[in-house]
């Protein structure tokens, strides 16, 4: 049995008679004759029941039909999405991520997607999470890194990296001079930060949040940079803050201990997943590989799967 033979009884079964098979096919009508009994010998019994108004389905016949179908529906389905695989990609997609990670992930991203798919147009913003959700939920983004807070009922969520947060100050204090500290060194301290890494800091500890003195909520990782280096006070942030050219030399930081974020990639739960969408998910997820590789961030375990 093979797929011209099926391709042909199935023509033959739809058009109910052999003439209107041929001139469907543009085959021989003798040919046709000649694959059905190839067919009906090979099984052992008869498919098509044959009379002067055509033919019609046998019981064997309509099994071997409703197989016939789905495996012929499945042949051209794979052709289909080869062929588009094949093709150039081209197209928009959009990606959006917190200021600190765009910072560490937009430029080499860029390189290397775009030179594996010179065709396609690169979408790139930063946001936090709500803006993020918001986004992705009108159709707005395709992609975005979140920082993790754990569930969510709208969006697929994996688990990219654990990056260690750190407490950022001016350079030269005796603090940031340490090789870690616990976090209730925090205590008392002007603190500034986003107010997700707040919450997630009162989870964390929650006996600290009396004593915890949070000045300025603020989000974006350049203006922390600048605010810091201005003596506002410090910043509890990701390591990837620190990353920025301008205020590096000025600000420093030390790690607190036991105190991470889970950077995870999400997409809106139930939206069709495009070429462009997959090869940019797979994309991000080779950069933050990198990233690991390189020690500025620890592999995610089985655990933080979404």
């Amino acid at each position: 049995m093979n797929t011209r033979q099926l391709r042909y009884f199935v023509a033959i079964a739809r058009t109910g008679s052999f003439s209107a098979a041929a001139d469907l096919l543009h085959v021989a009508q003798s040919a046709l004759s000649r694959h059905v009994r190839d067919l009906e010998e090979e099984l052992g019994g008869t498919l098509l029941d044959r009379g002067p108004r055509g033919v019609t389905l046998s019981e064997s016949g309509q099994v071997l039909f409703d197989r016939a179908q789905f495996i012929l529906s499945q042949l051209e389905e794979a052709r289909t999405e080869v062929l588009a695989h094949n093709k150039e990609l081209m197209g928009t997609v959009r990606l959006m991520a917190p200021s600190s990670i765009g910072q560490l992930l937009f430029e080499p991203l860029v390189e290397r997607f775009l030179g594996q798919f010179p065709k396609v147009r690169l979408d790139l913003s930063e946001g936090l999470w709500a803006d993020a959700v918001n986004r992705l939920q009108t159709g707005e983004v395709d992609v975005a890194i979140l920082a993790g807070l754990g569930h969510s009922d709208t969006l697929e969520l994996e688990a990219l990296a654990h990056e260690q947060m750190i407490l950022v100050g001016r350079a030269g204090d005796a603090l940031l001079g340490k090789a870690s500290i616990a976090v209730g060194a925090l205590a008392k301290l002007p603190l500034m930060m986003p107010s997700m890494t707040l919450e997630a800091l009162r989870r964390f500890a929650p006996e600290l949040t009396e004593q915890l003195d949070v000045r300025i909520h603020v989000e974006s990782a350049p203006a922390i940079r600048a605010l810091v280096a201005a003596g506002r006070g410090y910043a509890v942030v990701p390591r990837s803050v620190l990353r920025g050219r301008h205020e590096s030399r000025k600000i420093a930081g030390v790690p607190i201990r036991g105190l991470e974020v889970l950077r995870q990639m999400g997409m809106l739960r139930g939206r069709p997943k495009s070429r462009g969408m997959q090869e940019l998910a797979a994309a991000v997820r080779r950069e933050f590989a990198v990233l690991i590789d390189a020690g500025s961030m620890r592999a995610p375990r089985a655990r933080d799967a979404s």
